[in-house]
């Protein structure tokens, strides 16, 4: 039996997600609230976020920048 997520389904806690966009906690809750993506309730006081939301919103912020550097 695999119990291996599959990385579209992978969920990391807020210290992964600091590093992955290079954000701090305060400004990934902010953007939580916002909708850019959402948190996963994972226990009591633990949540995490899906990775592929994080993927999504950095390219997001990639192609932003893409177009704004060739106007």
């Amino acid at each position: 039996m695999n119990h291996q997520a599959s990385p579209a389904l992978a969920i990391v806690r807020i210290k992964e997600a600091m590093a992955l966009t290079g954000l701090g906690r305060t400004s990934i809750h902010h953007l939580c609230k916002a909708g850019a993506f959402k948190k996963v309730r994972l226990g009591k006081r633990a949540v995490g976020f899906l990775r592929h939301e994080l993927q999504a919103w950095i390219e997001s912020r990639v192609n932003a920048s893409s177009v704004e550097a060739s106007s």
